[in-house]
């Protein structure tokens, strides 16, 4: 099943339009699963589809303003949270290339290859358009860095997630991915345009960090507790370690 609560969140959260709030509370609502948080680990998560619209046609409707710059940070900041958070990320085809169209049924079935198609042929991707294919698009190589990340890391991919802040407004969101045999990987989260700092709870024993993605500090402030900074529209990945 697919997870639409998730994606109708995380867009809304990576567009800046709701505060990071509506994650946590979607993430409290797990337990209404059969199975609670075991079935929600199994959930198909999602940005968009073919049916209803893509990432970048959803950020760029709530940002009309925006630069190309802010609008691929955001869809990357996006495309984070669904590949970090709970759930089986589910890429649609072309996001990585940075397609957006029209939104609905009928404008987000771009052709991978030069398109004959008027509406997809003078579209210009979020991040420039690449060479059909390519693998040097900014969302492709933001993607294949976050891939990479998860595959390395089971805690990314089955640990259980515990929400460790989040406010009512665009700015900080954090998730723990906890292991069985207490292995920690904090992921920090920013959706607004001015960075953050703050203090976040972890496991007691989570004392030393190694940064996995971005400037993680090495050492927890006091027990249960570490100091962060993320930069605007970004999001770090620390794991804790021996």
């Amino acid at each position: 099943m697919l997870d639409f609560p998730f994606q109708k969140r995380a867009t809304d959260v990576a567009a800046g339009k709701v505060g990071t709030d509506a994650l946590a509370r979607l993430f409290d609502a797990d337990t209404i699963y059969a199975d609670g948080a075991e079935t929600a680990a199994i959930l198909p998560t999602f940005l968009g589809n073919h049916d209803m619209g893509r990432i970048g046609f959803f950020v760029k409707q709530a940002n009309p303003e925006a630069d190309d710059a802010e609008l691929l940070a955001r869809i990357k900041l996006a495309h984070a949270l669904m590949m970090f958070s709970r759930g089986v990320p589910t890429l649609y085809y072309g996001d990585e290339q940075g397609f957006a169209g029209a939104g609905g049924y009928g404008n987000s079935r771009q052709d991978m290859w030069p398109s004959r198609t008027p509406v997809y042929a003078n579209e210009t991707p979020v991040g420039g358009r690449q060479p059909a294919y390519s693998t040097e698009a900014p969302l492709y190589k933001a993607i294949a860095e976050m891939a990479r990340l998860r595959a390395a890391e089971p805690a990314l991919r089955r640990g259980r997630q515990v929400v460790r802040a989040y406010g009512d407004k665009p700015g900080l969101f954090a998730i723990s991915r906890l292991t069985d045999d207490g292995g920690e990987v904090l992921v920090l989260f920013n959706s607004s345009t001015a960075p953050v700092s703050a203090q976040v709870e972890v496991e007691p024993g989570s004392l030393r960090w190694q940064a996995l993605r971005g400037d993680c500090a090495a050492r927890s402030s006091a027990p249960a507790s570490v100091a962060v900074r993320v930069p605007p529209l970004d999001y770090l990945v620390c794991k804790s370690v021996p």
